[in-house]
């Protein structure tokens, strides 16, 4: 599978329909480090902490709810809000299409020739996204 160049427009797209907004718990997997590293996956990042700020500017210009659960402490409250809070943000998505999302990238990582029928559309429609972001 070929990475995409990351562009905010193609990221926003991205996680319109993929990762659409779900309850907010605070899931490992929720987590906006783990997410990001699930989108990372997908598109050619520079580097950790450009990635999760770009991403998490997606997920905030898409008004998805998040949760911070560290408090910002007095002597670092100046500080950009990723600064204080990076390793405990939550965003509300569907926990269920990360897990997908996820099986559809192994499967496209090794170019499997067999799609599990379960994945078929979802892999169809990933598929046909890469290829019109791709040009």
């Amino acid at each position: 599978m070929k990475m995409m160049p990351m562009s905010n427009e193609s990221l926003e797209q991205f996680i319109k329909q993929f990762l659409p907004e779900g309850v907010l718990a605070h899931n490992e997997n929720l987590e906006l480090m783990s997410i990001s590293k699930l989108i990372a996956r997908v598109y050619q990042t520079v580097n950790e902490s450009d990635t999760v700020e770009i991403i998490f500017n997606a997920f905030y210009n898409l008004r998805y709810p998040m949760s911070v659960v560290e408090p910002v402490h007095e002597s670092r409250k100046f500080l950009p809000y990723l600064t204080t809070n990076s390793h405990r943000i939550y965003v509300a998505i569907d926990s269920s299409r990360i897990i997908e999302i996820n099986n559809l990238l192994e499967i496209a990582i090794r170019q499997e020739p067999l799609i599990p029928s379960e994945l078929k559309d979802a892999y169809r429609n990933f598929s046909q996204f890469m290829s019109n972001t791709a040009s």
